[in-house]
């Protein structure tokens, strides 16, 4: 057993625990970023893009605060729109499709990079105190860290529960655990602890489908990027040649798609309500406002015959394709003859 002393621990190495963990290395503290996969850093485990409407907003917020997911999506980007643009100014917001792979390969090297910050790759096993407040985190291996301050970012890792119709699988996502016993300390500590609820679609393969039917969607020449450097970079590339050069996908990028549910659709989802997780009982939380599940549109807009299908690449390198506006927590049949009909 080891012991290594720091500032602070930050625990879960999503986008939270990444900007947590830089924010504090910048300002000098002796910072440990730990996670079960280094190399899973701010892994766009649900739909590679960043931004859109009711978060965009905070992108921005977060680039004028010094930090990184602005400029990562903005040089990992394969694709930028302006959403709303036929609307006013308010309901405007500025999206990026981004490339799945360089995403979290460059967020990577970013935290490899950054003075004051380690790079831990465990798991935590327990949260140490002492003298009624927080002293360091044990992982899963022994070893022990001390710090002052604690972060907890763990996302859909704490206690997690993966539900596909009415089976129940443990797990923050798909082949990776989920964090009990850091969730059964935090409850014997005192703390209310209940689990974030999200929902994604199948992922496709490309070659499977036919885009001739779907009306493509080009990005917005000129990107309309998120970061004060990016912005600035894109400036110097279109006014001075000679500047550092643009990426590629800034004035080459990858269409989105877009086609329909149909009426078949929305009968074999209403006559299989039942055997999903949301509508047959295992779930009973309440989802996103701006993400809301195929389930909820066909009960709660009974009277559309069809819904929008946004079909995105998850990147340059691999041939799976993200069906945005289908999310669900139907059985994997039910998955399979909707996905068919539309």
């Amino acid at each position: 057993m080891s012991n290594q002393a720091y500032d602070v621990i930050v625990v879960g190495a999503g986008h939270a625990g990444c900007e947590a963990a830089l924010a504090s290395a910048k300002l000098g503290c002796r910072t440990a970023l730990v996670s079960f996969s280094l190399e899973a850093a701010a892994r766009l485990s649900c739909n590679p893009s960043v931004g859109g409407i009711g978060k965009s907003h905070l992108v921005f917020e977060l680039d004028a605060l010094g930090g990184i997911i602005a400029e990562n999506a903005d040089y990992t980007g394969i694709q930028f729109r302006t959403l709303n643009t036929k609307k006013g100014p308010a309901v405007q917001a500025h999206r990026a499709q981004c490339d799945k792979t360089m995403y979290s390969e460059r967020m990577a090297g970013i935290l490899a990079q950054t003075p004051n910050l380690t790079l831990v790759e465990g798991e935590a096993a327990a949260i140490l105190t002492g003298g009624g407040r927080i002293s360091g985190l044990q992982l899963e291996d022994g070893t022990s860290l001390t710090a002052g301050a604690l972060v907890l970012t763990p996302g859909t890792f704490l206690n997690g529960i993966m539900h596909i119709g009415d089976r129940q699988i443990p797990g923050g996502r798909i082949g990776e655990a989920a964090s009990r016993d850091i969730a059964e300390q935090l409850k014997g500590l005192g703390f209310h602890v209940e689990r974030l609820k999200t929902g994604t679609p199948a992922r496709l393969r490309s070659d499977s489908l036919d885009y001739g039917k779907m009306t493509a969607q080009p990005g917005f020449d000129p990107p309309p990027l998120f970061s004060w450097k990016a912005r600035r970079h894109r400036e110097m590339f279109h006014v001075e040649q000679s500047g550092p050069e643009a990426p590629e996908s800034w004035h080459k990028q990858t269409p989105c798609y877009m086609t329909y549910t149909t009426p078949e659709t929305h009968d074999i989802i209403r006559s299989n309500l039942q055997r999903s997780a949301l509508y047959g009982g295992s779930i009973t939380g309440t989802g996103v406002r701006y993400c809301p599940s195929i389930e909820d549109k066909i009960v709660k807009f009974a009277d559309k015959d069809s819904h929008h299908v946004f079909v995105e690449p998850e990147g340059l390198s691999t041939d799976l394709v993200y069906p945005n506006g289908i999310s669900n927590s139907l059985p994997e049949d039910a998955q399979l003859a909707m996905l068919r009909s539309i």
